[in-house]
Formats: structure tokens, C-alpha cells, sequence
């Protein structure tokens, strides 16, 4: 079912909401496998939807990635951190 159908589907009362977005998920899956044309447009809007719904679980890997990044960082500072044998040394 292409958008326009989906849409006049859903404007005439025919489906409810849930019904009409899994209709079009898995018309945009289909299409996007099939697709040989670069930059077309059911593609484009298969990646948006993509991007959209996979954004949650990218979150989460780039929370942690900032996290194991923070934790280096503050590794790293502390070797250079004076402790208590280079301060006697200094003396």
C-alpha cells in the first residue's frame, strides 16, 4: 500500500492509526528491499522511519560510549596527578 492509498485509507475512517503505521512499515521494508533506484523517495522516507525508531537504542550505545570516554579521561589524569611519593621527591 503506497502512502496516498494509506492515506485516503486512514482519511476515510477505514483503519485505525496502529493498523495504517504497521501497514506502511511493512511496505516501506518490501520496497526498500527491492529497490534498485539510488536516492528514491519510499526509500528516503524508509531510512527517516528507520533512523526514527532505531534512535532509542543508538542513545544508549552513545550514552556508554561517553561514559567509557569520561572514565579514560579521568584514568589518564590521575596518573598525572602528583601523589604522595613525586611531592617528596619534589622536596
Amino acid at each position: 500500500m503506497t502512502a496516498m492509498q494509506a492515506t485516503e485509507e486512514f482519511s476515510s475512517g477505514g483503519k485505525p492509526v496502529p493498523d495504517v503505521i504497521f501497514d506502511q512499515l511493512e511496505y516501506l521494508v518490501g520496497h526498500s528491499a527491492d529497490c534498485v533506484q539510488p536516492d528514491c523517495l519510499e526509500c528516503r522516507r524508509y531510512r527517516a522511519v528507520e533512523r526514527f525508531l532505531m534512535k532509542p537504542f543508538r542513545a544508549v550505545e552513545f550514552d556508554i560510549s561517553i561514559k567509557e570516554k569520561l572514565q579514560r579521561r579521568m584514568r589518564r589524569a590521575a596518573m598525572f596527578q602528583p601523589d604522595e611519593t613525586t611531592e617528596s621527591l619534589q622536596r
